[in-house]
């Protein structure tokens, strides 16, 4: 690899160089065009994969696999261990990224089963906290989801039903999988009273209205 491409992380590399087919080899780019490198999106199911690619995100000028994984001088056995030597997971910030893109193309039972996934493996070390940075995606679609499960088509739901029922679905998960949301340090608990009236269906007859046709 050039010498003056050595302070380029793997994504910025093309905003510089041109991958030369023919030749296969890098060339500097000619004009100034604005391009970068994208990597496709890898799940943290994916184990080290997940590790590597958030590494080539941040690390300068590697030469080979080696130097993705060194920090400070130290060669670190896995890319996991280097990102948390680089101080990338302690607080999550790229366990609330992956579930803020994989929400961008997959739907919200995905990215609750990614969160859970998260926590089952022991990955995070605040789930308190990336539940509430992602709640918007957690919960964003869950109103349609239990419409389909109750079979209403227009069911009407108060912010306090929808994040406890949000948490219903984490529960239902976890439990699964032999774990709990009481077994986890500062995490909220479904409250099922507050599903359990916005879903009633007497309430929701009452609040099936047309506000328009009321109006004197």
């Amino acid at each position: 690899m050039m010498k003056s491409a050595r302070k380029l992380s793997y994504v910025e590399f093309p905003s510089q160089y041109v991958w030369n087919k023919s030749n296969k080899v890098w060339t500097r780019r000619k004009t100034k065009t604005k391009s970068l490198g994208i990597i496709n999106h890898v799940s943290p199911k994916s184990g080290d994969v997940y590790y590597f690619r958030i590494l080539l995100n941040k690390v300068k000028g590697p030469t080979c696999y080696g130097n993705i994984r060194t920090v400070n001088e130290t060669v670190y056995e896995s890319y996991k261990d280097a990102c948390y030597a680089l101080g990338l997971l302690d607080d999550d910030r790229e366990y609330i990224s992956s579930i803020y893109e994989t929400h961008h193309w997959a739907t919200v039972s995905f990215c609750g089963s990614l969160f859970v996934m998260l926590i089952t493996s022991d990955s995070l070390s605040r789930p308190h906290h990336v539940f509430k940075e992602t709640y918007n995606c957690l919960s964003d679609d869950v109103v349609h989801i239990r419409e389909q499960e109750i079979g209403v088509r227009v069911l009407k739901l108060k912010p306090k039903a929808i994040f406890h029922l949000t948490l219903s679905y984490i529960e239902k998960s976890l439990l699964s999988c032999g774990l709990s949301l009481k077994q986890i340090p500062n995490m909220p608990l479904p409250d099922h009273k507050y599903i359990q009236d916005s879903c009633n269906m007497l309430i929701q007859d009452e609040l099936n209205y047309d506000p328009s046709g009321l109006e004197v």
